[in-house]
């Protein structure tokens, strides 16, 4: 994953932020939260869980492939199943946005 927001803004005493200023400053602290969320997965969980099944279900180093594969095959799996998992309250929550969004010009009219 590379940094593409490598700069964050400094404010000054009195100064009007704008949207841009405000902006900035979001997709610099939201990289760098998705930074830190993929490297403790990636590091942490990713290591652990081969050397766990390195030593516990196959019992060799030289088995070290056998996990990595054994380890991406059922990450691979959990995620698309997590995905497929929460699909169905993705799509309920963007329909009930579209009923509100629906909604919006009708109670604009009402009320003015």
């Amino acid at each position: 994953m590379d940094i593409t927001e490598d700069t964050y803004p400094v404010f000054e005493v009195n100064q009007v932020l704008t949207n841009a200023h405000l902006n900035d400053l979001f997709e610099y602290l939201d990289e760098q939260s998705r930074l830190t969320r993929a490297n403790l997965i990636g590091i942490g969980l990713g290591g652990t869980a081969t050397a766990m099944v390195t030593d516990f279900v196959y019992g060799s180093d030289l088995s070290l492939h056998y996990s990595l594969a054994t380890v991406g095959a059922v990450s691979s799996t959990l995620a698309i199943a997590l995905l497929l998992l929460c699909l169905g309250p993705f799509r309920g929550t963007l329909f009930r946005l579209e009923q509100v969004q629906s909604a919006i010009p009708a109670w604009v009219e009402e009320n003015a």
